[in-house]
């Protein structure tokens, strides 16, 4: 079972799910605080230049590939 930051960055929930699962009142401009900064984070992820290239090559090699 997966609990705190683990549930929060496995579970696939908006905010209010992961705030409700972890017994957190969020207000609505808090809310809107968070999902903003959530967007500007994940906007900002990039891959490493030879990402897709060695997942590929894992792959190739009957080797498993998960991202956490």
């Amino acid at each position: 079972m997966l609990i705190g930051f683990d549930f929060a960055m496995a579970a696939n929930l908006p905010f209010a799910g992961v705030a409700d699962h972890l017994g957190i009142s969020l207000s609505a401009s808090k809310h809107v605080e968070l999902s903003e900064a959530l967007e500007k984070e994940i906007s900002s992820i990039e891959l490493y230049p030879d990402a897709v290239r060695a997942i590929v090559e894992l792959q190739n090699s009957d080797i498993l590939v998960g991202v956490y």
